[in-house]
C-alpha cells in the first residue's frame, strides 16, 4: 500500500456514501503520514465546512480511498483503503498543524480557519 500511494503523489479517489444515496467520489489531495507499510496507515484530508464532502462525512464517517499506481502504464494495479475518517476539531490546534499539508495552503487559508475541516482517515 505505501509504494502504491507514494507513485500515485498523494491524489486519492475518496468515496463517501450518505444514507440513502449512491457513493460519491472526488478526487482529493490526501496527506500520507508515517507511511512505511503494515500498521502505519495514517491518512490526512481536508476540505471546507460548507462543501458537500464535509456533509458527507459528517453523516457517515465511513469512507474509501483508491490510488491509482500510475508506474508502466497502469498495469502495477490499485490499492483502497476503507475506514473512518474523524474530524479534528478546531480546539485541537496542535493535532490540526500536525495533520496538515503544506501544499493544502494554496487552496485553504490555514488548519486554525473557521472554514477548513481536517479529517482523520483510520483505514
Amino acid at each position: 500500500a505505501d509504494r502504491i500511494v507514494r507513485a500515485a503523489d498523494s491524489v486519492g479517489f475518496v468515496c463517501t456514501n450518505s444514507k440513502g444515496s449512491p457513493p460519491e467520489c472526488r478526487i482529493m489531495d490526501t496527506h500520507w503520514l508515517n507511511g512505511g507499510g503494515g500498521e502505519d496507515l495514517d491518512i490526512a484530508l481536508v476540505s471546507r465546512a460548507f462543501t458537500r464532502k464535509a456533509g458527507s462525512l459528517r453523516a457517515d464517517a465511513s469512507c474509501t480511498i483508491c490510488y491509482h499506481d500510475p508506474r508502466d502504464g497502469g498495469v502495477n494495479g490499485y490499492v483502497a483503503l476503507s475506514g473512518r475518517a474523524r474530524e479534528v476539531p478546531a480546539a485541537a490546534l496542535a493535532e490540526r498543524q500536525r495533520l496538515w499539508k503544506d501544499t493544502w495552503s494554496f487552496f485553504h487559508p490555514s488548519p486554525q480557519h473557521e472554514e477548513v475541516v481536517v479529517w482523520h482517515l483510520f483505514p
